[in-house]
């Protein structure tokens, strides 16, 4: 698993095949599958209103992988505010990846450590409460659109089930999967076991957290790569990865 990390790191991973995306027709754009009217249609841009704190978002690694996959679809689980989904945004940018689409999946509601710590100011107190609900779906509007990324990044507000159940039911297939939402193993597991069904067979999953602060992350790849659910590609700072297992018939 080192040498693969390293060779990783240093740019090694062998580089998709520029033509791959010839092999698959050309999609629609998920947006415009999700939204009779586009996510941010009139949507007014708060200048003191952007708060881009979070935890690892900002990784070299997710805009290595950008650069390596040159990815047409990435779908991240658990985007909260976007500071992951700004990262991985301005690479496709940057790669000039015209028609590339970042769908980001989550309820914005918080997971459960946030719910258990009132005192914590980046979770509980980033939830923003309007007469009990969350708000922090607006933050990441926001967020994005003072990014200028809005046409890149499209907001999926469901939970990561119904999310996934969507994707399958239409058929559609991600380059890129990050998975940043719950630490729980239960739900962790589920997410790389459930996601990895839409990866392109080149395609790579990957997760955040994986240190022995959350030792719940740590064990759900352990064990999805022992049990076959994903081939396991090594970890960088922190950073999972897994390929897709193509299974014979």
């Amino acid at each position: 698993m080192g040498v693969w990390l390293n060779r990783l790191w240093l740019g090694w991973l062998p580089a998709t095949d520029h033509n791959i995306l010839l092999r698959y027709p050309v999609r629609q754009r998920v947006r415009d599958l999700l939204f009779l009217v586009d996510p941010y249609k009139d949507f007014r841009f708060c200048g003191d209103k952007v708060d881009l704190r979070g935890w690892n978002g900002d990784s070299p690694v997710l805009r290595n992988l950008i650069r390596k996959l040159r990815p047409e679809l990435v779908v991240e689980v658990g985007s909260w505010k976007g500071q992951s989904a700004v990262t991985l945004a301005r690479e496709l940018s940057a790669q000039n990846l015209v028609g590339s689409e970042l769908v980001c999946v989550d309820t914005w509601l918080g997971s459960v450590e946030f719910w258990r710590e009132r005192d914590h100011e980046d979770g509980y107190g980033s939830l923003n409460f309007i007469h009990g609900y969350p708000s922090v779906y607006y933050t990441f509007l926001n967020n994005i659109f003072g990014e200028s990324l809005h046409q890149i990044v499209t907001p999926f507000p469901a939970t990561s089930w119904v999310a996934w159940k969507w994707f399958t039911e239409r058929g559609l297939q991600a380059d890129l999967i990050y998975i940043d939402a719950s630490h729980e193993y239960e739900e962790v597991f589920s997410d790389i076991k459930r996601w990895s069904k839409i990866l392109k067979p080149d395609g790579l999953i990957v997760g955040d957290d994986y240190n022995l602060s959350w030792p719940g992350v740590i064990r759900a790849y352990e064990e999805a790569c022992d049990a076959n659910v994903i081939a396991r590609a090594g970890v960088v700072e922190e950073k999972w990865i897994g390929r897709k297992v193509i299974r014979r018939s």
